[in-house]
């Protein structure tokens, strides 16, 4: 059963590509590493409540109490 997902393609949005290319500067490498950081915090913060909430989860009456 390896059915391939009938997804929708994705639109690029001109003037975003526009926009983010005129803020990246290839030649500044703090900016390069610190580009995308605000989203990739975010990412971050999203799994750690949902680990947070399924570990309770799983403890069952405990985690009820903890959550």
């Amino acid at each position: 059963m390896s059915e391939t997902p009938n997804l929708p393609a994705i639109a690029p949005d001109a003037a975003a590509m526009v926009r983010i290319k005129s803020e990246i500067d290839i030649s500044d490498r703090s900016r390069l590493v610190t580009f995308g950081e605000r989203a990739q915090r975010s990412v971050v913060e999203f799994a750690d409540r949902v680990l947070a909430q399924t570990q309770n989860q799983e403890l069952g009456t405990t985690g009820q109490l903890l959550s």
